[in-house]
């Protein structure tokens, strides 16, 4: 979990402050939103990697029979 938050926020950090010299503030709100979903789902894989799967997930939402 450690590895993944410190990934994303190094990723993050740099990406924003390029956002930030070119004024891409829709840009910028868009990356956050997707940074945000990109911790959680790290955050959800590291407490039980194999008891939750996205794909099942998204295909039970779909009511797609696998």
């Amino acid at each position: 979990m450690i590895f993944y938050v410190v990934l994303i926020a190094a990723i993050s950090i740099y990406e924003i402050r390029i956002m930030i010299k070119s004024k891409l503030k829709k840009e910028m709100v868009l990356f956050i939103t997707f940074d945000i979903i990109a911790l959680s789902l790290a955050w959800i894989y590291s407490k039980n990697p194999y008891g939750i799967s996205i794909s099942d997930s998204v295909l039970s939402i779909l009511g797609i029979k696998h």
